[in-house]
């Protein structure tokens, strides 16, 4: 392991800075601080190497990058991802088939706005939007 820069204290206003290393094209970076909070002041840049990432918004990700947790069961990782077809794409999510008993509400407009695509652990479904 090559550390290129590490600087602790109020250098740059920085509590630690991480600096770039020099060559190489694996520029992996993280940063784990235990029993503590990791706060981050700007953009967070992530994804497949550095181009192609999203030009706005706090967390900037690259196409195909995800967004993961871990499940409640520690079985397995709840993903979000935009897949290459521009599809938002969930992975091990709770879904469910059927729904309660019918409630009071009124019936849907006969035809959506449009329909959002999500591709729900590999099979893609059509959620219909109507207006508010």
């Amino acid at each position: 392991m090559k550390v290129e820069s590490i600087t602790a204290g109020n250098t740059n206003n920085y509590g630690v800075y991480i600096g770039s290393p020099s060559g190489g094209s694996g520029e992996n970076y993280s940063l784990f601080v235990a029993g503590g909070t990791s706060l981050f002041n700007g953009t967070i840049v992530a994804g497949n190497g550095v181009a192609n990432v999203a030009a706005a918004g706090a967390i900037r990700l690259a196409n195909l990058s995800a967004v993961s947790w871990r499940n409640s069961a520690n079985s397995a990782d709840c993903t979000l991802f935009v897949d290459s077809n521009n599809v938002l794409s969930v992975t091990n999510m709770n879904s469910q088939s059927t729904v309660g008993a019918a409630g009071g509400a009124s019936a849907l407009p006969a035809t959506p706005v449009t329909y959002i695509r999500l591709k729900m652990d590999g099979t893609t479904r059509k959620i219909p939007v109507y207006n508010d």
